[in-house]
């Protein structure tokens, strides 16, 4: 085994449950026994955050990390007053709740997962059931599902491919908010427009489905040109910073 971080990292991590991986920006999330939640930079080893956890509804968790919208989400509150759906700022800390009403009371605590593609998060009931909520307004969607297992629990739910996000329509033309890429999906060239960003330098990275960048260059310009012909085949994340604001789009390479 080799150490990545050259120190001790901040805060002893609670559990299991309690840790996510952002394979965009390439950073282990994880809550402390202390209710800080940090982030590990895994190309250093270092703390690049670690506030303390603001949530006045209990404790946070199991968490999961969705790559559409780059949040982490998990259940706030507790076995007395009750849990709903919530997200956490990873910048200052903040749990702000989703659900209006409480979906659940107790868990078992084991580690959630997150449906892409609908939107849904699944945690592990105590009365050994799967339930799924929406992460958009935090209500229970899907019929909670008991799960047979004798003589034993069912730990460690996945979601197939988590952080596979599928093109919404093959228009030859996808647009996300500031980010305009042509043609989608793409074979040889990949053109790349930037509208109505105020900050001269960008940077631009490129990362394929299994969070690997594969690509990174800073500019001024607002239209560039990228060769992606030595690419594999796949959905790939095009990540636009700037001195104030950051900024996501996907495209689909091809043959």
């Amino acid at each position: 085994m080799e150490h990545i971080s050259q120190d001790t990292v901040p805060g002893q991590c609670k559990v299991l449950s309690d840790v996510v991986l952002d394979p965009i920006g390439n950073i282990l999330y994880y809550v402390s026994q202390d209710s800080h939640f940090t982030g590990i930079d895994l190309s250093t080893g270092n703390a690049v955050i670690s506030p303390h956890i603001t949530n006045d509804y209990g404790s946070f968790g199991p968490i999961v990390f969705d790559c559409n919208d780059q949040t982490v989400y998990g259940l706030a509150g507790d076995g007395t007053n009750g849990r709903k759906l919530a997200k956490i700022n990873v910048t200052t800390g903040v749990v702000t709740n989703i659900s209006v009403s409480i979906i659940s009371n107790f868990i078992y605590g084991e580690p959630a997962t997150l449906d892409p593609f609908n939107g849904i998060y699944y945690f592990d009931r105590a009365d050994s059931a799967i339930v799924g909520a929406s992460i958009t307004t935090g209500e229970i969607l899907t019929e909670p599902k008991k799960i047979p297992v004798p003589g034993s629990s069912f730990l460690n739910i996945f979601y197939n491919h988590p952080c596979l996000v599928l093109p919404t329509g093959m228009d030859n033309h996808t647009t996300s908010g500031k980010i305009i890429i042509f043609p989608d999906p793409a074979q040889t060239y990949l053109s790349v427009k930037f509208q109505d960003i105020h900050d001269r330098l960008k940077f631009i990275e490129i990362f394929d489905m299994n969070g690997k960048r594969v690509f990174q260059t800073q500019t001024g310009d607002d239209n560039i040109i990228l060769n992606v012909e030595n690419y594999s085949c796949g959905i790939y994340t095009l990540k636009l910073k700037t001195g104030t604001v950051n900024y996501i789009s996907k495209f689909c390479k091809i043959f």
